[in-house]
């Protein structure tokens, strides 16, 4: 919480430097003219426009490292809610052709589906052509297995994949205080059971 607020803070420390300097260089030509015009030779000039610029300086210079670390923590969660999704709706059209959502340790092309409860890591086969009981071939379903965020965890180096024992999928990852999950649509922070 009082991350927030710093970064809030900071946010609009940024955009009030900013605008100062716009404003600065918009109407520095009509304050140099004037001060030219009312001013005598032998006389003082008073305060020196390079003052707002060191002061723009020092505000985006105080205010970029932390903008810049949200922006890339949102860059992740981004991704990994993005390829939850995608991993969710892949395990889902397995789940559609072959009659239930494929075995935890499934690498062939048989149709292997989960007969109870199972966590690993995202099954093989899912990148391979499967061929159901009716002998229909499809897929395959995805193309690689997406690659975690940095720093985020799930299982094996890639994204959880956990059968329930009422045969419920579940895709999931953890981190930056953030659990993305294929079965809920909003991002969790850290409560409810762990990825």
């Amino acid at each position: 919480m009082l991350a927030d607020a710093v970064r809030l803070v900071l946010t609009w420390m940024a955009y009030v430097a900013v605008l100062t300097a716009a404003l600065y260089l918009l109407s520095w030509p009509v304050l140099w003219a004037a001060a030219r015009w009312r001013s005598r030779p032998g006389r003082a000039r008073g305060w020196r426009p390079w003052a707002v610029w060191v002061l723009a300086a020092a505000c985006l210079a105080a205010a970029a490292p932390p903008l810049a670390a949200d922006v890339e923590r949102r860059a992740r969660i981004a991704k990994a809610r993005g390829d939850v999704l995608l991993l969710g709706k892949a395990v889902g059209t397995y789940a559609a052709h072959c009659g239930g959502p494929p075995a935890a340790d499934a690498a062939g092309g048989d149709c292997r589906v989960a007969a109870g409860a199972a966590r690993s890591r995202l099954p093989a086969a899912l990148l391979k052509r499967q061929r159901n009981a009716r002998g229909v071939e499809a897929g395959p379903f995805l193309e690689f297995i997406p690659r975690l965020p940095p720093g985020w965890s799930g299982a094996a180096g890639v994204y959880a994949y956990s059968v329930t024992p009422d045969v419920q999928t579940r895709v999931c990852a953890a981190g930056d205080g953030v659990i993305a999950d294929s079965r809920s649509p909003a991002d969790r922070r850290g409560r409810g059971e762990p990825c």
